[in-house]
């Protein structure tokens, strides 16, 4: 349990405070639809439940406010957005405060302590109205403990922001190695070095959620710091197959993110599988295409969602080096990523998995 989390409880959970219900605390109001029309790739953010997913030139929201997500796989999440944002209609937001006795950054923590998924009316598409939000009791502590709350938040973001510093400078430290070791090496394309595919949907029919058949992955959704997460999606007549170990990298936005595969899989339009041939190294070469991601992304094209075709996968650059040398620099990231796993494990101590 992460320090934030801990000292929630211990304040505010199993106490005595008054307990009101939603609809006397607040009005909700649903966010509205967002036409494909009005999205555009800067102005102001778009808030959905899930984060900033578009933006558009006209505000709907002038004022900080707390969006829960309404339906889908964010259902129930709930995020303290301020200044000028649309809010979709995939979400429900605070709209007018009946009160001043709840702090809005405490406000935010204590709904996160709610389990608003179970308010869901469908077992098919997750989906929460306003009515069970304002049917809610809510905790309000008096207004010194929230304000002392806040205070170990802000002491907490702090020590966050220092933490995650720390992780930017190891990978920093990667890539000025990678330079320094590499600048002067001649290149080989990718499809020099390795079996390259890349990845088709396969028809719609063949997908299930129960794991029949073999893991579907569309593109990076299920991709973590290496090694692909579990599949939300399965497939019984895949098109495109992934094999154990393979890397994975992303050519739909965002480009250029790699993972490695766990086990058989389906690999949908977003994805390519790069299987490494000619005695080149895998960690190597899952090393250097992570040094690719700039790069990639200035090479992608599209108005709608920015991708990169073969030819620009296949045409990858790699350096050409001994095995040894390829060792050598996997191994090296390997002691950084030991390293970042120790910082990780410190940032979860204080806020919980990020």
């Amino acid at each position: 349990m992460s320090l934030l989390k801990s000292r929630f409880i211990e304040m505010f959970e199993n106490k005595t405070y008054k307990k009101v219900e939603g609809r006397n605390l607040f009005k909700f109001s649903s966010g509205k639809f967002l036409p494909i029309a009005k999205r555009m790739t800067s102005g102001i953010p778009v808030y959905g439940g899930n984060g900033i997913s578009w933006y558009t030139d006209e505000t709907l929201v002038s004022f900080d406010t707390i969006v829960i997500g309404r339906v889908g796989a964010y259902c129930g999440n709930v995020m303290l957005v301020k200044g000028d944002k649309w809010i979709t209609d995939n979400a429900i937001y605070i709209s007018e405060f009946k009160t001043k006795d709840l702090k809005l950054e405490f406000l935010e923590k204590l709904m996160e302590s709610y389990d608003f998924h179970s308010f869901s009316d469908s077992s098919a598409q997750p989906k929460i109205t306003q009515r069970p939000l304002e049917n809610q009791l809510y905790i309000v502590p008096p207004i010194e403990l929230q304000e002392e709350y806040i205070n170990q938040i802000k002491q907490i973001d702090k020590s966050k922001f220092l933490l995650q510093q720390i992780l930017e400078k190891f990978e920093l430290l990667k890539k000025s190695r990678f330079i320094e070791m590499f600048k002067n090496s001649e290149t080989l394309r990718l499809d020099q070095i390795a079996e390259v595919t890349m990845g088709q949907s396969p028809d719609s029919s063949s997908y299930n959620s129960v794991g029949k058949g073999i893991p579907f992955y569309q593109g990076k959704t299920e991709f973590t710091d290496k090694y692909i997460g579990q599949p939300s999606t399965w497939c019984t007549s895949p098109t495109r197959i992934a094999k154990e170990n393979d890397i994975l990298m992303s050519v739909r936005a965002p480009v250029g993110n790699v993972n490695i595969a766990t086990e058989e899989c389906c690999i949908g339009r977003g994805l390519s599988s790069i299987r490494p041939q000619n005695g080149f190294n895998s960690e190597f070469i899952f090393e250097a295409l992570e040094q690719k991601k700039e790069e990639l992304e200035n090479k992608a094209t599209g108005s709608t969602f920015k991708a990169i075709n073969k030819d620009i996968v296949l045409s990858i650059q790699i350096p050409n080096t001994s095995i040894s040398i390829q060792k050598e620099y996997s191994n090296f990231v390997k002691q950084i990523d030991k390293s970042k796993l120790i910082i990780q494990k410190a940032l979860e101590d204080l806020v919980g998995k990020v």
